[in-house]
């Protein structure tokens, strides 16, 4: 599992290209190809293309509680 630094295209690409598979943190506002950002989305589990990504990705997600305020953080499987 990797942190939200290395969800970079460059990084991504390069995972799939060695054939390995990562789980890397996402910030909620990354672009899908639709228009939508990733916060928009209500089912855990869809495959999903990230804008600059060629391949789909699937997406999940927890609410993180912290000073008494819940926020959503995203994760995703390459």
């Amino acid at each position: 599992m990797v942190d939200t630094a290395f969800g970079t295209v460059d990084f991504l690409d390069g995972i799939r290209k060695l054939k390995y598979h990562a789980i890397a943190g996402l910030s909620c506002d990354r672009q899908l190809i639709d228009g939508q950002s990733v916060s928009d989305l209500y089912k855990r589990g869809q495959q999903v293309r990230l804008v600059g990504l060629k391949f789909p990705v699937s997406i999940s997600w927890w609410q993180l509680r912290r000073d008494g305020k819940e926020r959503k953080t995203v994760c995703s499987i390459y």
